[in-house]
C-alpha cells in the first residue's frame, strides 16, 4: 500500500497518525500507525498495522540486513575514529619534525659565531 493513497487516521488523541516502523526482531522493518505522543504519558495507544504481515523468509532475510547494516554504521564510526588519529598523529609529528629542525639550525647559528 502506497502512503500517498492513504488516508492516514486520527488517533484517539485526536491527532493525524504517524507511520512508524518496527524494529523489533519478531516484526522487523513492519510499518505501522501510532499515536504522536508516544512515550509521553498519557498518550492514547493508538496502534494499527499499516503493511501486511510478512512471511518467515522475509523476517529472516529483514533480520539479516538491519543487523548487517548496524555492523557496518559501527564500523564506519570505527574508521572514523582511526582516520582522527592519523590525523592527530600525523600533525603531531610535524611539529615535533619542525620543532626539531628549528632547535639544530639555532644551534648552528651558535657555533658560526
Amino acid at each position: 500500500m502506497d502512503a500517498s493513497q492513504f488516508v492516514i487516521p486520527r488517533c484517539f488523541c485526536g491527532e493525524s497518525a504517524q507511520i512508524k516502523t518496527s524494529r523489533t526482531d519478531s516484526i522487523p522493518g513492519r510499518r505501522f500507525l501510532g499515536c504522536k505522543n508516544y512515550g509521553v504519558v498519557g498518550a492514547c495507544g493508538f496502534f494499527q498495522w499499516f503493511d501486511p504481515p510478512v512471511g518467515d523468509r522475509a523476517k529472516v532475510i529483514i533480520i539479516g540486513l538491519l543487523k548487517k547494516s548496524s555492523r557496518m554504521e559501527d564500523e564506519l564510526k570505527q574508521v572514523k575514529k582511526r582516520r582522527i588519529c592519523r590525523w592527530f598523529f600525523l600533525v603531531l609529528s610535524w611539529i615535533l619534525i619542525w620543532a626539531l629542525f628549528c632547535n639544530l639550525m639555532s644551534k648552528e647559528g651558535c657555533k658560526g659565531n
